[in-house]
């Protein structure tokens, strides 16, 4: 079950209740993404740029891989600016208002910092779950994610918050293997329940 802890909470039917409860602690910062889509070029220095300061902390030139395809000729350009939020702030993401008002602040804080594309998009997206991120508080590596994590008959748990202190994409399926031994197999018979 490669999901967050969160979610996985409220699917798997049967997990003790510590567990349960070690699921729910997990934290997840919202982290809306914004797509700015412009009808000529106006950015393509480079793939991913850092900007403290800002509403966003970076963006992306999100369409940059096929921009480097023999004979391509741009004819749009899509940046993709990721902004996190606080934890207080994840009503936002349930307000249209709040999420058109969040998009605009991304769009000047990027004009701002780059004046020579201060025009106007064609279309602002804003995707509200568009990357949620896992918070490391304390005791979570230690504690929580051991408990959350721990395998219950033949399901078992991966995702980036099963892992260690840094997140990666090959840690859910190497949870899983870990999880995972032949011999649990062998100790129990499970048998189909009928529907």
């Amino acid at each position: 079950m490669c999901t967050p802890k969160h979610i996985t909470s409220r699917i798997v039917m049967g997990l003790p209740s510590e567990q349960k409860t070690a699921m729910r602690r997990c934290r997840f910062a919202p982290y809306p993404v914004v797509n700015v889509i412009f009808d000529k070029p106006v950015y393509n220095r480079g793939y991913d740029n850092w900007c403290p300061g800002n509403v966003f902390t970076d963006f992306i030139v999100a369409d940059w891989t096929i921009q480097k395809k023999l004979g391509y000729k741009q004819r749009h350009n899509i940046l993709s600016f990721y902004t996190p939020l606080g934890e207080l702030q994840r009503s936002t993401l349930l307000d249209e208002e709040d999420c058109k008002s969040l998009s605009a602040r991304v769009l000047a804080d990027f004009q701002k910092l780059l004046p020579e594309s201060n025009v106007d998009p064609l279309e602002v997206r804003i995707y509200r779950r568009g990357h949620p991120m896992f918070m490391a508080v304390p005791g979570q590596y230690t504690k929580n994610r051991l408990v959350a994590s721990h395998p219950m008959d033949r399901i078992f748990f991966g995702n980036s918050d099963a892992g260690g202190p840094e997140s990666l994409t090959r840690k859910p399926g190497r949870s899983g293997r870990n999880s995972f031994s032949p011999e649990s197999l062998e100790q129990k018979t499970w048998r189909r329940k009928p529907c």
